[in-house]
């Protein structure tokens, strides 16, 4: 339910983990504007390594609103989003009554579907900070590695090299 506040929901049951599977599951998530207001929401769907998901947007006249579709493997360039996560953006008229479906695959790996409604300010807000710290541990991976590097050619002792190789593997990894 969208109520009031801009980020108030209320869940009334947990959305479980299907483990590692290759069948597909399909999600129903009935969503109220009860505001006189227009809500803007981006969704964040699935995991990054689901292999694909869907999303349809229905009103309560069963009149497809919205759809989208992606995958692990979909083209950055045509995502909503040029996010690692499935992310949507997605309109609730004031005072109407939605239904969200969601259907996704697996081809083997775990298969868990979280969804997470943002405002398109928090979203916002929360890829910034997070590129930010993105940002600030490569870097401080990068002063690593650029520094062990000179006390290795200074120094030549081999121990600095493995160093060296296990920092620059975790940054990588």
């Amino acid at each position: 339910m969208v109520s009031g506040q801009e980020n108030a929901f209320q869940v009334k049951s947990d959305i479980p983990c299907m483990d590692f599977t290759i069948s597909a599951f399909w999600m129903e998530l009935n969503v109220e504007n009860t505001d006189s207001i227009e809500k803007n929401f981006t969704v964040e769907l699935g995991r990054p390594l689901t292999n694909e998901i869907d999303a349809y947007l229905v009103n309560k006249k069963s009149d497809l609103i919205k759809e989208y579709h992606a995958d692990d493997d979909f083209v950055f360039d045509k995502r909503p989003y040029e996010y690692r996560k499935f992310v949507f953006p997605l309109t609730f008229d004031a005072d109407s009554k939605y239904t969200l479906f969601v259907h996704a695959e697996s081809d083997g790996e775990i298969l868990k579907l979280p969804m997470k409604f943002w405002s398109n300010e928090g979203f916002t807000e929360f890829v910034s900070k997070e590129n930010f710290f993105l940002g600030f541990f490569y870097g401080f991976i990068t002063v690593v590695v650029l520094l062990f590097t000179f006390f290795g050619i200074a120094l030549r002792e081999k121990i600095y090299f493995y160093f060296i190789s296990y920092v620059s593997i975790l940054g990588m990894f």
